[in-house]
């Protein structure tokens, strides 16, 4: 028993041994001992000491916020693209009823009326005075004649 307390007290001292003198070596290397975590300070170039927990807090909160900034303009944005197919189907739609208005003038339109003659007895009634036409410009400031 004598020989099992000696052999561990032996190890033991070399164990001792060693630790010291990684120890020793690792300071003059200049490493540091690492730790389980890095600092929660950070020391800015001007002096001053921030907190990175704090620092990092801030960031994730302007990201969620970035987020779901992104996610109401998406949700708009798809809004207003489903707004324009709608406004544009009812152009097309007022596009072809113009077009339609437009034949159906050119189909009730009379035709030219015939020319008169210098020295007949026919007078000439202005467009704008025949039931169903609107005045298309006004008259002028003097008035007829004057």
């Amino acid at each position: 028993m004598g020989k099992a307390i000696l052999f561990f007290s032996v190890l033991v001292l070399v164990g001792v041994l060693f630790v010291i003198s990684q120890l020793y070596t690792s300071r003059r290397s200049g490493a540091t001992v690492g730790r389980g975590r890095p600092s929660p300070v950070s020391f800015r170039d001007d002096g001053t000491v921030y907190s990175m927990d704090l620092r990092l807090a801030q960031l994730m909160d302007r990201v969620e916020r970035a987020d779901r900034r992104s996610v109401r303009l998406q949700e708009a944005l798809d809004g207003l693209q489903k707004e324009k197919v709608g406004i544009t189907s009812q152009l097309q739609d007022l596009q072809g009823e113009v077009r339609r208005l437009r034949q159906k003038v050119v189909e009730l339109t009379p035709a030219a009326p015939a020319p008169v003659l210098p020295g007949s007895n026919l007078e000439v009634v202005p467009p704008s005075t025949i039931p169903g036409n609107p005045p298309t410009s006004a008259p002028p400031a003097g008035g007829v004649g004057q």
